[in-house]
């Protein structure tokens, strides 16, 4: 009975740590920013990051004020996409489309 036990605790164990190998590693800080909001695509292929950089120096309540870099990934996990923001606070949501995602104002990127 002890044996059925140990073996069934293994088998659990062998599949939780497939699976978490199975999913994207996005990295939670960028070029010295942390991650600041995300965005997955409806089919969950694709993720938009925004990482906020912090400021030398702000006011209290004033870190959307902040720089950011946002970031395209695949389901891998692998950057596809880069680009630099001056406020994380002007980030608008994602339009997905199976060929692209679009920012208003900021970005349109080809994800095929």
């Amino acid at each position: 009975m002890n044996r059925k036990i140990i073996l069934s605790a293994l088998c659990i164990l062998l599949i939780f740590c497939i699976i978490g190998c199975r999913q994207k590693q996005i990295p939670k800080e960028y070029k010295g920013g942390n991650q600041y909001a995300v965005y997955e695509s409806p089919k969950k292929d694709y993720t938009i990051v925004l990482y906020r950089i912090p400021m030398k120096f702000s006011m209290p309540g004033g870190a959307s004020g902040a720089p950011g870099i946002v970031c395209l990934y695949n389901s891998k996990g692998e950057r596809l996409k880069e680009k630099k923001i001056e406020m994380v606070q002007l980030m608008e949501q994602p339009e997905w489309s199976d060929k692209n995602v679009s920012i208003k104002l900021f970005a349109d990127w080809d994800i095929e």
